[in-house]
């Protein structure tokens, strides 16, 4: 979403981002003509009505959002504010409704009702093929209704930034590889799984792991990591300003999710020049990186094979910088942004 607001920006759009609070991956990157704007709202459930509000008094031309709560509430905030704006909600994750995920009983049943009223937007997109096909599958919605449009992502700023030094100071030492991932500490992105494969290389060499991201998990894997003994070969360092430095000097991009609709980390690495294993879910990265030819891909939850698929890249196993390069822009955001705009 900071992607394609900042490219929407650039191309002259007047554009304002509405947050129900602090979210710094977005803010912090945001040029400095993007609006920003916080609702007061202190739940998800208060958000529709002073969203709405909002609308009513801004009357913005076109609502763009991400997720299912964000596009069930833009859904209904526009119904509130007497419907100012045409509405494009974008689904990333239906395939974990189809594929039977864990999900709170909670959570399925307001995301299985959300999606029931996606057919009252204008446009709705699918953030890969695989979840174009789950979301017609759950909602009944016709496969023509639904538009694939991969992520934005500003290649040009992550090459940038790839470029600078990584403040890291295991980047320093040339014989011990560093494998790295970014993602929410969530049971959705099971790291665990990732710390047991790393458990595994360490027993046959040195090696080193970063896990940048923040979450409710953190205390669980940080008991982990000891209990595994690793705790000294790995580093949690939460948010960090610039990941893609890291990734670009890091040996391995390594992902353990167990759902993912499309896989946006993947497409960062592989423009960093990262070597990228991943696990294959039901959807997502298969599609990103084309079947295993840009990456390895392995099945979920399974520490054995994601271990044996990383060593085999340390031990060589690799693919040339010029081919990830090539496919990471295949999902440039001046691509994606030509096709949001074609559809305003």
């Amino acid at each position: 979403m900071r992607s394609l607001a900042s490219g929407l920006a650039r191309h002259g759009y007047e554009v304002e981002v509405i947050l129900r609070g602090e979210v710094k991956e977005i803010t912090s990157r945001l040029p400095a003509e993007v609006k920003i704007t916080y609702l007061k709202a202190k739940s998800r459930l208060l958000a529709p009505f002073f969203l709405g509000g909002h609308l009513f008094f801004t009357r913005p031309d076109i609502l763009i959002s991400g997720f299912v709560y964000g596009n069930g509430a833009i859904i209904l905030a526009n119904i509130l504010a007497l419907k100012p704006a045409r509405v494009i909600i974008t689904e990333h994750g239906a395939s974990a409704l189809r594929f039977g995920y864990p999900l709170k009983l909670r959570t399925k049943i307001l995301t299985l009702l959300l999606i029931k009223i996606y057919f009252l937007a204008d446009v709705i997109i699918a953030v890969s093929k695989e979840v174009a096909e789950s979301l017609s599958i759950i909602s009944g919605l016709p496969a023509q209704r639904i538009k694939v449009i991969y992520n934005p992502l500003d290649l040009e700023e992550i090459r940038s930034e790839a470029r600078l030094p990584a403040a890291h100071p295991w980047f320093g030492n040339k014989d011990v590889p560093v494998i790295v991932t970014t993602c929410r500490l969530h049971p959705d992105k099971d790291v665990p799984t990732l710390l047991r494969a790393f458990a595994e290389i360490r027993k046959n060499r040195a090696a080193k792991l970063i896990i940048i991201g923040e979450g409710k998990d953190r205390p669980e894997l940080e008991a982990l990591t000891r209990e595994l003994n690793i705790l000294e070969d790995v580093d949690m360092p939460g948010f960090v300003e610039n990941a893609y430095s890291y990734m670009a000097k890091a040996t391995v991009f390594a992902f353990a999710s167990n759902t993912e609709g499309f896989g946006l980390v993947l497409v960062e690495a592989m423009a960093c020049g990262c070597q990228v294993v991943s696990t294959d879910t039901p959807s997502g990265p298969r599609e990103v990186l084309d079947d295993g030819k840009y990456g390895k891909l392995v099945p979920v939850k399974d520490p054995a094979a994601l271990a044996k698929a990383i060593m085999e890249v340390l031990d060589g196993d690799v693919i040339l910088e010029r081919l990830l390069y090539e496919r990471a822009n295949d999902f440039s955001m001046e691509k994606a942004i030509t096709q949001y705009i074609d559809l305003f």
